[in-house]
């Protein structure tokens, strides 16, 4: 398990050639990320940015769900938990 917390730098740690280059050699089965700055009223993310992370994990084969364990799915964040869990497809979450 991973947890991220890194004060709204997400986009910036994900965008880095360093990020694949681990997650495609170590199988980390699920990612423990605080959200909510991504997506609140007066972020600096772009829909584009937020999209871009979505698919860094989807192309690893991870879901994102809620911090309760809730599916998440779509692209309005604003409406995610404050905290998200990426599992692993084959991880039972």
């Amino acid at each position: 398990m991973v947890k991220v917390d890194v004060e709204s730098h997400q986009l910036q740690v994900f965008a880095r050639s360093s990020a694949a280059k681990f997650f495609d050699r170590i199988d980390v089965p699920v990612i423990f990320m605080e959200w909510a700055p991504l997506c609140q009223k007066g972020s600096t993310a772009t829909a584009a940015e937020v999209n871009g992370l979505l698919s860094f994990f989807a192309k690893r084969r991870y879901r994102v769900f809620s911090d309760d364990g809730r599916r998440l799915q779509g692209t309005n964040c604003s409406q995610w938990s404050t905290d998200v869990v990426f599992a692993k497809q084959s991880f039972e979450f």
